[in-house]
């Protein structure tokens, strides 16, 4: 301290100049980042990480979300992924709906056969459907299974407007012949499961509402299962499904409309019934002659008694 009870000149130019050299040795103390805003370039927020930056990166999170890790399945999945393109926001959503669904099913344990692949996920928009309902029985799995691999994928009817029907078929005309015809209901509603192969062997499955408690999906779903009960060549309406397996018919799909026909060759011819032939008879032995004779000798005496 000075005479005059101030502060030595000298002590403040050195401090002046300590702190001056010491923020150029560190730099400027970075500012902590304020709620709701984001970090500048470069930086990620503490606690959170970085979102996906590409599209890889976000298909590969979705992917491990899924967790249905079918490999020959991937591709599928990938390009459904790339073809749908989803912005930020229907990516998160995508990602929590598909965790979510994993883990309804490791909950209920549901046999891999039975859920859902992660392509006709996609193409169906399932993050927003309701959590699928666990079968407790052998016939109600397997009617959940087609959900699983179907590659037909319905959409979402839009509220209003009658349900299109959902198929996977190329655009053209794919002929099939049907090798399965399920009707599912439950007390609401009703789907029309039809499973079918092209001369590729491809499989295809397509879903028709045939019952809904919306009267305007019901009534398109009904005439599309008309159209189909004609094109299989029926002149009148069937009462078993089941009577569709064995026909075949033709998805024809222009400008995105499918609609059915008949295939020009007309309907398969029914196989012959195999009829076995009896099995030849075998020659009687000369004891089995003899006793037979005898037999008939015995009966003529009785008569002739009598």
């Amino acid at each position: 301290m000075s005479e005059s009870g101030g502060t030595n000149p000298a002590y403040v130019d050195g401090l002046q100049a300590g702190l001056r050299e010491a923020e150029s040795s560190v730099g400027a103390a970075t500012p902590p980042h304020a709620a709701g805003l984001s970090a500048a370039s470069g930086e990620t927020p503490p606690g959170r990480e970085s979102a996906p930056n590409s599209p890889a990166d976000s298909f590969t999170e979705l992917w491990n979300a899924f967790n249905l890790k079918l490999t020959n399945t991937k591709p599928k999945a990938k390009a459904a992924y790339e073809k749908l393109s989803p912005d930020a926001g229907l990516h998160a959503a995508m990602v929590e709906a598909a965790a979510r669904l994993h883990a309804h099913y490791e909950e209920h344990a549901t046999e891999r056969r039975y859920r859902i692949q992660c392509h006709n996920w996609i193409n169906a928009r399932g993050w927003e459907d309701d959590l699928p309902i666990v079968y407790a029985d052998a016939k109600g799995a397997a009617i959940s299974k087609t959900r699983g691999s179907a590659k037909p994928t319905p959409g979402k009817p839009a509220t209003g407007k009658a349900a299109k029907p959902g198929c996977a078929f190329p655009a053209g005309e794919t002929c099939i012949t049907i090798t399965e015809s399920i009707l599912s209901e439950t007390h609401t509603s009703g789907m029309l499961i039809i499973t079918g192969n092209d001369e590729a062997g491809e499989e295809y499955i397509h879903t028709v509402p045939v019952k809904h408690h919306k009267e305007e999906v019901q009534n398109a779903g009904q005439k599309e299962k008309d159209s189909i009960v004609t094109a299989a060549g029926f002149f009148f309406q069937i009462d078993d499904p089941a009577n569709l397996i064995g026909r075949r018919i033709v998805a024809l799909v222009d400008g995105g409309e499918l609609t059915w026909h008949e295939p020009s060759g007309g309907q398969p011819e029914p196989e012959p019934e195999l009829v076995e032939p009896p099995p030849p008879k075998r020659r009687m032995t000369i004891e089995e002659q003899q006793a037979e004779y005898d037999a008939w000798f015995e009966a003529q005496l009785e008569d002739k008694a009598a």
